[in-house]
C-alpha cells in the first residue's frame, strides 16, 4: 500500500512538474471553493479548495466533519478531518485528445490523504470516548480517501457536485464547487 501511494505521488509530482510553465500562467486564474453536504451513512459537511494544474489535473485540500450513527456492530461516530491529495480530470483529457471539444462535464477521479483531527465515540457525549491527534501523537489516525467526482457546469458558471468516496463517511457528496478570486 505504501508503494502504491508513494507511486501515485511521485507520479502526480512529476506531471506537475511538467506542467510548470502553464502553472504559472494559471496563477492569475481563479481557484475554486468546494462547499457540501455527505450522506449515507450519517450526515456531513465539506469544504475545501481545488488548483487546477494545467487542464487536467487538481491539486486539493479538504475539511470534513461527519456524523455516522450507531449501527449493529459500531458505535455512533463524530469525525473532523483534513486532508490533501490530486485529482485527475478524465473527461477534459478525453475533451484535449479530441482536439479541443469542450464538455460541459466534468469526471475527476482521485484520492485525498490526512489525520482525523477529532473523533468522539458513543451514544452517550459524557461518557463518550473522545480522541484528538494531540492526545496521542504516537498513533494519528491517517485515512486515505479514493474520490469520483462528476461534475455538471450551471448556467452562472459555477459547478454543481456529485462525489463519492470510499473510507470517509458518509461516502455520498453533493454540493457546489464555484471559482474564486
Amino acid at each position: 500500500m505504501k508503494k502504491a501511494l508513494f507511486t501515485i505521488i511521485f507520479l502526480c509530482g512529476t506531471y506537475a512538474n511538467a506542467q510548470q510553465p502553464q502553472y504559472y500562467e494559471q496563477i492569475k486564474t481563479p481557484r475554486e471553493l468546494q462547499l457540501g453536504l455527505a450522506f449515507i451513512p450519517g450526515v456531513g459537511v465539506q469544504g475545501g479548495y481545488i488548483f487546477p494544474i494545467g487542464d487536467i489535473m487538481t491539486l486539493e485540500t479538504m475539511a470534513q466533519i461527519n456524523l455516522t450513527p450507531k449501527s449493529d456492530n459500531q458505535a455512533s461516530e463524530l469525525d473532523i478531518s483534513a486532508g490533501i491529495g490530486a485529482g485527475l480530470r478524465i473527461m477534459r483529457f478525453i475533451d484535449q485528445a479530441s482536439l479541443g471539444s469542450k464538455s460541459d462535464i466534468d469526471l475527476d477521479v482521485g484520492f485525498r490523504v490526512g489525520p482525523k483531527l477529532f473523533t468522539q465515540l458513543g451514544d452517550d457525549p459524557a461518557a463518550a470516548i473522545t480522541k484528538t491527534s494531540a492526545d496521542d501523537k504516537a498513533n494519528v489516525d491517517l485515512y486515505i480517501d479514493p474520490f469520483l467526482r462528476v461534475a455538471k457546469t450551471l448556467r452562472n458558471g459555477s459547478r454543481a457536485y456529485l462525489e463519492g468516496g470510499f473510507y470517509t463517511k458518509p461516502v455520498v457528496r453533493v454540493g457546489v464547487i464555484t471559482s474564486i478570486r
